[in-house]
């Protein structure tokens, strides 16, 4: 879009200059906004890098719409890069060194059709239309902040550790720093309110998220789960819908839904409620608490 390449060449004068902006990698487009992944250097040398996916359409209508100005559009996009390196820039130094990230690492589910570009670089196992991607996560309690940063090949070749070593430290890992939760929808909205709930009723819907409710879409495959389903549902065989890339829904397959049914509520939330940011899917998953085997619906089983 013609539009997005002026933005690009107003905004990045409006940056200071000890901020470089190094480049900027289109991705997909989805439902009408093009995202594009935006790479800002502290350095010159690249020691302190931060990465943010920019929506330029968003600010260029605000712009030419008299909404804000240049000055206001260039502020916004410096908030991505302070965000990203206020409370967190002692901890992201320590990135270089495995030992000390080591019980910090984690794991998420995206989707591969918006991130093909990005997954070129990254260190992810496929799974359908989506990918189980790793980075390491930075908890601060203190302050209710959390940052990340996703695992790609040159990390591993820097911290000198192989894929599979990877895999097992995050999956041991993940379940400590970013324990799971599952909710009914009663207990969710009681929760959010501060209130007690009314007992444990067996429902058709239960969501599975982890303990910082962001980020928690991988948390299905944690070690264990499946045992944990099972005493709070009663249940074993289930349907995953792909809420968001930060939780997902556990539907029983026992109720008197459709396949066809769900993967058309589906697609309607996804249209309507989730943000492009949070897309993950919109296809169905089937999880079994015995196993404790995910995948995608009609898939055979390995």
């Amino acid at each position: 879009m013609e539009n997005n390449k002026k933005f690009f060449v107003l905004a990045y004068f409006l940056l200071p200059k000890n901020i470089l902006w190094k480049g900027a990698e289109k991705l997909e487009e989805y439902h009408g906004r093009t995202p594009y992944r935006i790479l800002f250097l502290k350095d010159s040398d690249g020691k302190q890098a931060v990465v943010a996916d920019i929506y330029p359409e968003n600010y260029y209508e605000d712009y030419f719409s008299g909404q804000k100005s240049l000055d206001e559009i260039g502020e916004s996009i410096l908030n991505f890069y302070d965000k990203a390196t206020g409370e967190f820039c002692e901890e992201y130094e320590t990135l270089a060194d495995y030992s000390q990230i080591r019980n910090k690492l984690s794991f998420m589910f995206i989707s591969r059709h918006r991130n093909r570009d990005m997954l070129k670089q990254l260190v992810y196992i496929d799974y359908g239309d989506i990918a189980l991607i790793f980075q390491v996560v930075f908890i601060n309690r203190k302050q209710c902040g959390v940052a990340s940063s996703k695992i790609n090949y040159q990390m591993l070749k820097h911290w000198g550790i192989s894929k599979e070593q990877l895999y097992t430290d995050a999956f041991m890992s993940a379940p400590n720093i970013t324990p799971a939760k599952i909710m009914t929808e009663d207990e969710a909205i009681c929760e959010c309110l501060g209130v007690p709930c009314k007992g444990d009723e067996k429902a058709n819907m239960y969501t599975v998220i982890n303990g910082i409710y962001q980020m928690g879409s991988g948390v299905i495959l944690y070690k264990g789960l499946g045992e944990v389903i099972k005493k709070k549902t009663g249940k074993k065989d289930f349907y995953v819908l792909p809420s968001s890339i930060h939780e997902l829904l556990l539907v029983p397959v026992d109720i008197s839904v459709s396949v066809k049914e769900l993967k058309q509520m589906v697609k309607q939330v996804n249209r309507d409620q989730v943000s492009v940011e949070d897309y993950l899917s919109d296809e169905i998953f089937t999880y079994n608490a015995d196993t404790e085997e995910f995948k995608p619906y009609g898939k055979e089983s390995q």
